[in-house]
């Protein structure tokens, strides 16, 4: 998702609106390539050009930078209710932090180990 959230022809088709905190919420990923890919995808959004983050911090680090990403965001008002609930924003426009915590606790996270 880190990627793909980051590549312009997607950005293009559904637009960047909703994808900060999709993207912070990563920030705190175990997974080190996780964090770099987010943080990437995350720069490329309006509004967080100079965003800086360093994907090897410590977990409070990482804790407070995914605040921070999502206090730069600002809540939707525009999109149609439909759109709000698939990118799992309320009809405020506000994050579900309950739904999008459920989707990451039924992901796999099992190590994976590449030769190159």
């Amino acid at each position: 998702m880190a990627w793909h959230l980051g590549w312009p022809e997607a950005q293009a088709i559904s637009g960047t609106e909703w994808m900060a905190p999709q993207l912070a919420v990563l920030l705190e990923d175990p997974y080190d390539a996780v964090r770099y890919i987010a943080n990437r995808s995350l720069t490329s959004l309006p509004g967080y050009e100079n965003w800086s983050f360093d994907f090897l911090a410590s977990p409070p680090d990482r804790t407070e930078a995914k605040r921070q990403a999502i206090s730069l965001w600002n809540p939707l008002t525009g999109m149609p209710e439909l759109q709000k609930s698939a990118v799992l924003l309320d009809a405020a426009g506000n994050l579900e932090h309950k739904a999008q915590q459920r989707l990451l606790q039924r992901r796999s996270d099992r190590e994976v180990y590449l030769r190159e």
